[in-house]
């Protein structure tokens, strides 16, 4: 897979061509051709959607308490969700479609049915989660200062501060 490039030769490795794909699946993590991840949050949302259909006889059974619910939901759900995060490139979008995912699955949790409503304020305040977005947004801080620790040698150091040579033409 060629990502941004403007060369179209086949890549050969002991004179066999090697298979030009539009986007394939690296560790769970969906990539593609145009760099985004809108294709690997969707794939990451259906898991998580799978992996909290399985939980859901658990959030219905009423001799369960909440605070056992909450931390299922944590590790087993939103673990699931945030797998590979801090390399997303998110949208507004995207990032209200993870936050009312979570305020769904959280509805679920607390028993709250169709007429009755809560914001996504009280519900923070009641579970005290912040929102996905929000969550993705550390995370990445986490990963950055990791990465900044390393010291100037390291591949993923030198990729965070590689500027490219020479100048862009400039567009009339």
């Amino acid at each position: 897979m060629r990502m941004n490039t403007r060369s179209d030769q086949k890549l050969k490795i002991n004179n066999e061509d090697v298979e030009d794909v539009h986007e394939f699946t690296y560790l769970e993590s969906k990539l593609n051709k145009s760099g985004g991840g809108s294709e690997d949050t969707k794939h990451r949302l259906a898991k998580a959607w799978s992996s909290f259909r399985k939980l859901t006889k658990i959030c219905y059974q009423e001799n369960i308490q909440r605070r056992t619910k909450i931390p299922l939901y944590k590790s087993l759900v939103r673990s699931v969700l945030l797998y590979g995060c801090e390399t997303w490139k998110l949208t507004q979008h995207e990032e209200r479609k993870l936050d009312t995912f979570q305020y769904k699955c959280l509805k679920t949790i607390l028993r709250i049915r169709f007429p009755q409503t809560i914001s996504y304020e009280e519900m923070e305040d009641v579970i005290k989660l912040e929102g996905m977005s929000h969550e993705i947004r550390r995370t990445r801080w986490n990963w950055i200062g990791h990465v900044l620790r390393k010291g100037n040698k390291n591949d993923t150091f030198i990729v965070v501060e590689w500027r490219p040579e020479g100048t862009r033409c400039r567009k009339a």
